[in-house]
């Protein structure tokens, strides 16, 4: 009994094993434009270190994406040595289009007790917001594979108009924030803030892709970003005249920090065109390094004091798809 129940076995996995494996090699090429949305907030957090060796939230500012609207190019191209094996190789490029994209708030809490002491309001301009990088994975087993890429980030936030609510003049604070209080400052027509940074990342992932019918295709992924680094350069802009005068550069880096995914559907046209609609997600816990005064590279320590932030996002966007 258990011969035979072991012969019908193999029957049943000798044929999945070797399923379509004399099926041709052959070489492929996918090329697309598209446009869609992308929506998030990133928080700036800056610490000061206590007596007691740990960190306290000083202040901290959220620039939204509400949305970005964005548009991207994308290739790849890859060999396919069955139905069971293969490899890729993609590059990518997005840019947002510079506009308001939603707020920029900052946050004090000078008590080192939680509560805000003071507050400020305005738009948030996304001057730059670009993207780009590479996904390289292999196929093993039916459509499920392993990759490894890199994403190398640019972007430049600035805050412009708006108003603050204050209670600090000087070195004194002499209270804390409510949304009643009276405006102590009014900035229209003026930028207050600028944050800009880059960024790059190594990241290893997981891949899952299928075609379920001739007019039906899905690609998933996820990715963990095995290394990152990033560097940010906050300016405060006096009011008049309206320039630069205060410098803030924070350094991060970190291992085994923030996780992202991916999903695309794609709908055959014709032989070579395609419909795909993709969605994605990112998320980067808080971290934080040393924080600077001053613009590398002439700036210097800001001892006792770091800086560096959290963000998540997501995005969805349509392409059309040309395949060789």
């Amino acid at each position: 009994m258990k011969k035979t129940l072991a012969i019908i076995i193999c029957l049943f996995l000798v044929p999945l094993l070797f399923a379509d494996e004399k099926q041709a090699s052959k070489f492929h090429f996918e090329a697309s434009i598209g446009a869609g949305l992308q929506f998030g907030i990133l928080t700036e957090n800056f610490y000061a270190e206590t007596s007691q060796n740990d960190l306290y939230r000083v202040s901290w500012l959220k620039w939204e994406t509400l949305p970005a609207v964005l548009g991207d190019i994308d290739a790849t191209v890859g060999y396919t040595f069955s139905n069971r094996h293969s490899i890729n190789f993609e590059a990518f490029f997005s840019s947002a289009f510079p506009d308001v994209t939603g707020s920029m708030e900052d946050f004090d809490a000078l008590f080192f007790d939680g509560r805000v002491t003071d507050f400020s309001h305005h738009e948030n301009y996304t001057d730059l917001l670009i993207s780009t990088g590479f996904y390289a994975d292999y196929t093993f087993s039916n459509g499920l594979g392993a990759g490894i890429g890199f994403e190398y980030d640019n972007v430049k936030f600035r805050g412009q108009n708006g108003y603050a609510q204050h209670n600090t003049i000087g070195n004194y604070t002499y209270g804390y924030w409510t949304e009643d209080m009276p405006h102590n400052s009014d900035y229209t027509g003026y930028t207050v803030i600028t944050y800009s940074f880059f960024s790059f990342y190594w990241k290893i992932g997981m891949i899952w892709q299928h075609e379920f019918t001739n007019h039906f295709g899905i690609k998933l992924d996820a990715w963990l970003n095995l290394y990152r680094y990033n560097q940010a350069l906050d300016i405060h802009y006096s009011i008049i005249p309206n320039i630069p005068y205060t410098y803030f550069t924070d350094v991060v880096e970190v291992w085994f920090s923030g996780v992202e995914i991916r999903a695309a559907f794609d709908i055959p046209l014709s032989k070579h065109f395609a419909l795909s609609f993709r969605l994605g997600g990112t998320y980067l816990p808080d971290a934080y390094g040393p924080d600077y005064n001053g613009e590398p590279p002439n700036y210097s320590r800001n001892v006792g004091y770091k800086g560096g932030f959290e963000s998540w996002s997501a995005s969805g966007n349509i392409a059309v798809l040309f395949r060789l």
